[in-house]
């Protein structure tokens, strides 16, 4: 373990016992409006990090939680997960913890073999693009109107879709058309 500074927050691995602070944390940040309402029952939280579906990190500093993120797992898309679930108390905003809990579950995925890492990035965030960016993702697609507003805005939210693969994903080989070349290049470098 390396040397922390006593007043940085620093990523662990999610306890039992931090269900409650990040239900309280998601009330914070989203008040009654996260999309998956999960989050909001330490009871849920804690059944879906001990049954494997999630595996949540946390940001501390000076014992208080000030952050949370998950790799989602899904049993239908092995060698997948995703990047969610991301939030960080109002007061601590700008402080690099989203980035530190990222870099932290994708140290995590790539130790447990994951090939591939997705995230949703709520257009309307501005930060949580500006933080896939950082971690690596290459955005993939845009979702219209996917999903009902976690900030209580009536109208449905836009997705950016982002992805970074952990492991070599090469393009099949195929006589691809040579007019595609152009398009073709940056998924290959990627």
């Amino acid at each position: 373990m390396s040397a922390r500074h006593p007043s940085a927050a620093w990523a662990r691995d999610y306890l039992p016992t931090d269900a409650a602070d990040i239900s309280a944390l998601f009330r914070a940040v989203y008040g009654d409006h996260y999309v998956y309402a999960d989050v909001y029952l330490p009871s849920q939280i804690q059944q879906r990090n001990a049954s494997g579906q999630w595996r949540s990190a946390v940001a501390v500093r000076d014992g208080r939680l000030l952050g949370h993120a998950t790799l989602w797992l899904d049993p239908a898309r092995p060698g997948q997960a995703e990047l969610a679930l991301n939030a960080v108390h109002p007061d601590a905003r700008g402080q690099g913890i989203a980035s530190l809990l990222g870099r932290h579950l994708r140290a995590m995925a790539a130790e447990l073999g994951i090939a591939l890492l997705t995230i949703k990035q709520v257009c309307s965030h501005p930060q949580s693009q500006y933080v896939a960016g950082a971690l690596g993702f290459h955005n993939t697609a845009l979702l219209l109107d996917y999903v009902d507003s976690p900030f209580g805005k009536p109208e449905p939210e836009s997705i950016v879709f982002g992805c970074l693969p952990l492991q070599p994903r090469p393009l099949p080989r195929l006589a691809w058309p040579a007019e595609w070349e152009t398009w073709l290049a940056p998924l290959r470098q990627a």
